[in-house]
């Protein structure tokens, strides 16, 4: 859980640094939601052709992002914003020294290729 953390602090300092600092934890957790929702659907189309079986986007899209959204949403929800998680994520990270963060670093961007390579095989699947 702690590079998941991480990962929303690295989201949320670039946010920040932008010309609209308003808001980055919510466009953080969005971002790292969207993510998420991408390739759960990418995952589920891909199993439904595997499988000859119905995608659940036969059942309108409305209901197909509430099924393939509301998990993702509800747990960064609850990871992130409720009781203002999200500013101890921030204190702690901002505190950390800089060799534990070179190394939350290269943790970071084995948990990034390994989603990356995930992605490309469901595409290529």
């Amino acid at each position: 859980m702690n590079v998941y953390h991480y990962i929303f602090y690295k989201l949320y300092r670039l946010l920040e640094k932008r010309e609209i600092p308003w808001w980055s934890d919510f466009r953080a957790e969005f971002l790292i939601t969207a993510i998420e929702m991408l390739l759960l659907a990418l995952a589920e189309y891909k199993i439904s052709l595997l499988l000859s079986i119905q995608s659940a986007a036969v059942y309108g899209l409305w209901r197909y992002l509430l099924i393939i959204g509301a998990p993702p949403l509800i747990l960064n929800h609850f990871l992130f914003q409720y009781g203002n998680r999200w500013k101890k994520i921030v204190r702690y990270f901002d505190k950390v020294d800089k060799q534990e963060r070179k190394k939350m670093d290269i943790q970071m961007a084995v948990v990034l290729l390994l989603v990356g390579s995930l992605f490309v095989f469901l595409l290529l699947l």
